[in-house]
């Protein structure tokens, strides 16, 4: 029962504004004013391209107190983006936090992409409520804190609900729908602290296909049901392009991910992007710009060289060297610039 009404009384100074503050107790602006409502900061992905569509500016990112899925078929680079980008949210100063319901995690292969493991807090979940609770004490931590945390579940998909767990005569009938129940539950409840919170939360989940689909409808299916994907600020699909061979010994060394911006509430949704992924060391963001400037005529081919427009002067190099030039700073953040100048969409007031 909804308790006695408050009657809203305007002010004689006409105060709207303080008087919607006294009744619903605080929270009210003035759009133009009210700067708590702006994304301030952005945890890289490790790969340019992405962070300029997902933020639609450089240098872009995962935007702060936001839920982000990332999901797609399997071996198409889920994992490795997620790690990705807690590497480089230890690099920026905050606190990267897995947890880790596949219980899939090597410790060395973290270690090569950038993660330092002495300052990684990992938990792996008994069930999907614990992880949900693992999730709710980093936002918690980070609101009385001040700090700053990413925190990965990896995946919805291999988290399992409490009550399938303690019962092993569970009646799989009563389960149907549970897990999406259970999320559509809390997720509500994490979204209002995490707006409040310098907290980005990463779900990882699996893309599989609906059985009984039509011909006509969309065949697949994401474990946890809709809440994620209605609750999310950011919906990243990625699926696997070429896969990368060794030129002497043709085995697979990597894989193009192609990732898609299926909605985004900052920057403009469905852009599509391409970035490599090595199984040795993770994104390779030189080679992704490389890439993409070749592919606009940003760098030309030549007899046995590539050449390109530097500081008003056509420079050469070979291939084999665009690793090593993008280690001068300088040089860096001309290309970078570049590729920001394509993909960043302006738009006329």
């Amino acid at each position: 029962m909804v308790g006695k009404k408050k009657k809203i009384v305007v002010g004689e100074d006409g105060d709207i504004v303080g008087d919607l503050n006294r009744l619903v107790g605080g929270g009210v602006c003035l759009l133009g004013q009210g700067e708590n409502i702006k994304v301030k900061e952005f945890v890289s992905s490790g790969a340019t391209l992405l962070d300029i569509v997902l933020a639609n500016k450089f240098p872009g990112g995962f935007p702060t107190s936001s839920l982000i899925e990332i999901y797609g078929p399997y071996s198409s680079g889920k994992s490795l983006t997620a790690y990705s980008i807690l590497a480089n949210a230890q690099k920026q100063g905050w606190i990267a936090c897995l947890a880790d319901s596949e219980r899939s995690v090597e410790l060395n292969f973290l270690s090569r992409i950038g993660i330092s493991l002495q300052e990684l807090i990992y938990y792996p979940p008994q069930s999907l409520e614990s992880a949900l609770k693992f999730i709710e004490g980093i936002i918690e931590m980070s609101l009385a804190t001040k700090k700053k945390a990413v925190v990965v579940l990896d995946s919805v998909a291999a988290s399992v609900p409490q009550a399938e767990i303690a019962e092993p005569n569970y009646d799989p009938q009563a389960s149907v729908a549970l897990k999406a129940r259970i999320l559509s539950k809390n997720l509500p409840v994490l979204i209002s602290k995490l707006e409040k919170a310098s907290v980005i939360v990463i779900f990882t989940n699996q893309e599989r296909t609906k059985i009984g689909a039509k011909f006509f409808e969309d065949n697949t299916v994401r474990p946890g049901g809709r809440a994620i994907e209605f609750y999310s600020n950011i919906l990243l699909r990625l699926s696997k392009g070429a896969v990368i061979k060794d030129e002497t010994t043709k085995t697979a060394i990597g894989l193009i991910c192609r990732a898609k911006v299926e909605k985004s509430r900052i920057s403009p949704p469905f852009r599509i992007i391409e970035y490599p992924l090595y199984f040795s060391h993770g994104i390779d963001d030189g080679k992704s710009i490389y890439n993409v400037l070749l592919e606009w005529g940003d760098i030309k081919k030549m007899q046995g060289f590539r050449g390109m427009d530097y500081k008003g002067e056509e420079i050469k190099f070979r291939e084999s060297e665009w690793e090593g030039k993008m280690e001068n700073k300088e040089f860096n953040d001309h290309v970078k610039a570049l590729v920001a100048k394509r993909l960043v969409i302006t738009y006329d007031k």
